[in-house]
């Protein structure tokens, strides 16, 4: 888990270089030094921290909907943010499989994967079982590999 401020900078510039399209500038201004300003970036005001990170499509821009404004590969980088308690990365085109299986995500309690480009698939779902806290999760419209699923066990409040 990552504890230093510079190491989360790093590691959400990581991220960003695996995005091949930004037609309608999201993260134009993912450069400068203050990454708790960036576009979609969610920090805790006690420690300064990453808790959040939303690079959905939908809130990119709507000059063309149903269109992917994000495209990419789906970048490990988001899972060394070790604070992280929100992920959305939803609507961006991504391509490939998630790079999850053994996430140190923790801290987790909302994951909306949702919306991707196809073909983008979830090769196992046993990495789940490893996130006590998540109370929301969103895959719709992405391949899921039902491997693992017997591994989890899922909070009563998924089930209804």
């Amino acid at each position: 888990m990552i504890h230093s401020i510079t190491n989360e900078q790093e590691a959400l510039l990581r991220f960003k270089q695996e995005i091949q399209a930004d037609n309608c500038g999201f993260m134009i201004l993912w450069a400068s030094q203050e990454f708790c300003c960036w576009r979609g970036v969610c920090c805790s005001n006690r420690t300064g921290h990453v808790i959040g990170l939303y690079v959905s499509g939908v809130l990119n821009c709507y000059r063309n909907p149903g269109f992917y404004h994000l495209r990419g590969t789906l970048s490990p980088s988001p899972i060394e943010l070790g604070c992280l308690n929100y992920l959305n990365l939803s609507h961006v085109g991504f391509q490939g499989g998630t790079p999850y299986p053994q996430a140190n995500l923790s801290n987790l309690t909302s994951l909306d994967l949702s919306y991707n480009y196809s073909p983008f698939y979830i090769d196992s779902l046993g990495w789940l079982s490893y996130l006590t806290l998540l109370k929301v999760v969103s895959f719709g419209l992405v391949y899921l590999s039902l491997t693992g699923l017997d591994a989890i066990h899922l909070q009563p409040s998924f089930l209804k």
